[in-house]
């Protein structure tokens, strides 16, 4: 019998990580279904296929509520190495971030909730690692959204702030207020020409001025 192949994008990609990912090698599939024309250019030197702008199938199998509350949500960015090696210069981006969201939230009276990626499968991390992390810098105390859906905890916050997590990407094509923090705008590029949007993308390590940004 003739079968079909439809593949989905699960993450966006750049030349680094597709020539990480492939290593010059060809994959074939009838149907593509990409988030972006900017990821099509990309996954086009690889992928042998008929590609079609679908946006996130996963973001978009996902029905949207409005159920705000009085949270800030950070897009945890952890990884298990960072729990033996703190050598690393994004867990210095990753405290001085979230440590600045908490005092925010103390001023202002929000809840500070941390989306861990511990929730996700594919991962294969341990979520008692990741919040053990998190306390080991972390003064006041904070949620987490472990065992919930990442989107819908992203529905229920003010604003959600990350690095350059796929999450802040789909939450942002979900309507929702976003704010990427990008202290090293070389190692974590802006997709999509969001570096034109000035009130959600910032690259200062400037803790007044984020404050402002999250204000608005």
């Amino acid at each position: 019998p003739n079968i079909t192949c439809i593949c989905y994008q699960f993450g966006y990609v750049t030349d680094k990580t597709a020539k990480k990912l492939y290593k010059n090698n060809k994959f074939f599939c009838d149907y593509f279904l990409a988030f972006h024309k900017d990821d099509i250019k990309i996954l086009k030197k690889n992928i042998i296929s008929k590609f079609i702008g679908a946006g996130s199938i996963k973001n978009n199998s996902i029905p949207k509520k409005n159920d705000k509350k009085k949270y800030i949500c950070f897009i945890s960015e952890y990884k298990k190495i960072y729990s033996n090696n703190t050598r690393f210069q994004k867990i210095k981006y990753i405290k001085f971030i979230v440590n600045c969201i908490a005092e925010f939230c103390k001023k202002n009276k929000y809840k500070l909730l941390i989306a861990l990626r511990s929730n996700r499968i594919d991962k294969n991390m341990s979520h008692v690692d990741e919040i053990k992390f998190y306390k080991s810098f972390l003064k006041d105390d904070f949620s987490t959204n472990f065992n919930k859906n990442s989107y819908k905890v992203g529905e229920k916050c003010f604003v959600s702030i990350g690095i350059h997590s796929n999450l802040c990407y789909e939450l942002l094509a979900r309507g929702e207020k976003v704010f990427f923090i990008n202290l090293n705008k070389n190692l974590y590029p802006p997709m999509y020409n969001i570096r034109k949007k000035k009130l959600i993308f910032f690259e200062k390590k400037n803790k007044k001025q984020i404050f402002i940004k999250i204000k608005k």
